[in-house]
């Protein structure tokens, strides 16, 4: 089902979805944001580093 959730927002917006930000989330709230990014035609949010902080 991911995978499907993936190629979907892949094919919608000609890039990958960004799995960086989705490291404590479950795929099910991966699937429903990808569904609402297509649904609204808003690419997901990419992940922001902090300047200062050590990741």
């Amino acid at each position: 089902m991911l995978e499907k959730a993936l190629e979907e927002y892949y094919e919608h917006f000609g890039q990958n979805y960004p799995l960086m930000i989705t490291a404590t989330v479950d795929s099910e709230a991966i699937i429903a944001d990808i569904e609402r990014c297509i649904a609204t035609n808003t690419l997901a949010k990419e992940f922001e580093y902090e300047d200062g902080l050590i990741y």
